[in-house]
């Protein structure tokens, strides 16, 4: 279940459902903040707000792989495939 989310593309955002606070794109894709930084401060964010982490290989070799994926509205049509994905979280 999708609660919210956000795209961001250059200075366009795409937004869906209240973002909270911490994760607010406005708040952590200024465009005086160089991009190293600015993920950083997403990554930061991320791990507060949802105790996320990524493991120190994508963060000492650069950006993780990305794929184009179809849309999450809508059944798969002839030939396409899903995956169901979970996130469960554990607070320790």
């Amino acid at each position: 279940m999708e609660i919210y989310s956000f795209t961001v593309r250059g200075t366009e955002v795409q937004r869906s459902g209240a973002t909270p606070e911490a994760l607010d794109p406005a708040r952590l894709f200024l465009p005086e903040v160089p991009q190293l930084d600015a993920e950083r401060q997403l990554l930061a964010a991320l791990h507060t707000e949802l105790g996320l982490s990524l493991p120190r290989f994508a963060l000492t070799q650069g950006s993780l792989r990305t794929i184009t994926t179809r849309s999450w509205t809508r059944a798969p049509r002839a030939g396409e495939g899903f995956v169901h994905v979970g996130f469960v979280r554990h607070r320790r």
